[in-house]
């Protein structure tokens, strides 16, 4: 016969698995932590399509319209991209910031594919958020994972 205990281990919430190591340091998870950074992300560039378009708009609303499109895509997406790039000092995980974007780019696939079943007898419907997912959201994902996954190649090879 052994001479083991019954005693249990203490009994974990679930997020002190998730946070808490045995040593009592906080953990770096890389998908939740990216997870949550890429709604931060998609945040400012709500903001920066919300606040620049008004004056975009106005600057642009004579153009032809594939000159207009393009400006009121790249100028939100670009200045979105600066704002978020301007965080990059203040990540100690640099794998963060790229894997927030891939996040992002899963997510609009997600959300587009949804979309698309959800509209797939409205032709109309369909293509105006094919336009919109075009000219808004693509520029966005391209420009920020170009830029993340170039910095952190980057800080990979110095």
């Amino acid at each position: 016969m052994s001479d083991r205990t019954s005693e249990k281990p203490p009994k974990r919430k679930f997020w002190q698995n998730l946070l808490i190591m045995d040593s009592g340091d906080l953990k770096r998870l890389l998908s939740l932590s990216s997870l949550m950074l890429s709604f931060a992300i998609l945040f400012v560039y709500i903001v920066s399509y919300v606040l620049l378009m008004p004056l975009l708009d106005r600057i642009v609303g004579s153009w032809p319209v594939f000159p207009a499109n393009l400006v009121e895509s790249l100028v939100p997406a670009l200045v979105g991209t600066g704002a978020v790039m301007l965080t990059w000092p203040i990540f100690r995980d640099k794998r963060v910031l790229p894997s927030a974007y891939l996040w992002l780019a899963f997510l609009a696939l997600l959300l587009g594919g949804v979309v698309l079943i959800a509209l797939r007898n409205d032709a109309p419907a369909r293509s105006a958020f094919l336009y919109t997912f075009a000219w808004d959201v693509l520029p966005s994902l391209l420009i920020g994972n170009l830029a993340a996954w170039l910095r952190y190649r980057k800080f990979i090879y110095l």
